[in-house]
């Protein structure tokens, strides 16, 4: 076993250096998205990655079914690897591709269409963008200094309420389990 690795909550080890290697759990993916908050935690409220995954995830099946798995499971990388904030993460460029990495294993593991252009399809991203710019607009007390910076045409997102990790984890899973049809339950 390699130092590069960690415990998930269900006791399976991860291996940073064989990404592809591991048996992705999706009780592990949602467990640890429900507790990480989006923001480095500078939320009004916790607002978990699993919540911010299922609002995306919702938009994106709205608009074309066949990318809602890829659109739930598009931070999924960040059940191993944490949500950094996307400004410190241009600082850290050997971050990036092993997110990208680990991202593209759990596309394969669970049958993910890849796309010709990036990791992730331009639409999941352009949804995954327009949330971001909500929870902005909800989840910081008013206070958003890149609201003249940041705008996603064409995209209606409804009011953000934070679920409780427990409750983010559970809506998560089900949403999966609807893409799917039960495929992986």
């Amino acid at each position: 076993m390699s130092n590069a690795t960690i415990v998930t909550a269900r006791g399976k080890v991860f291996d940073y250096l064989k990404p592809h290697s591991y048996e992705y759990d999706i009780y592990d993916i949602s467990h640890s998205l429900s507790n990480i908050c989006r923001f480095a935690g500078n939320t009004s409220a916790f607002y978990s990655v699993a919540q911010h995954s299922v609002i995306v995830a919702r938009l994106v099946a709205a608009l074309d079914p066949h990318l809602a798995k890829m659109a739930i499971l598009h931070d999924a990388a960040e059940a191993f690897m944490n949500d950094m904030p996307s400004p410190l993460k241009k600082l850290f460029p050997g971050f990036s591709e092993i997110e990208d990495n680990i991202l593209t294993a759990v596309f394969k593991h669970f049958d993910v269409e890849p796309t010709p252009d990036t990791v992730i399809s331009k639409i999941v991203k352009h949804y995954d963008r327009a949330v971001g710019i909500a929870e902005m607009r909800d989840l910081f007390n008013g206070c958003n200094p890149y609201s003249d910076k940041l705008s996603c045409e064409a995209v209606e997102v409804p009011p953000i309420c934070p679920l409780p990790p427990r409750v983010a984890n559970e809506l998560f899973l089900r949403v999966f389990f609807q893409i799917c049809d039960g495929k992986f339950h």
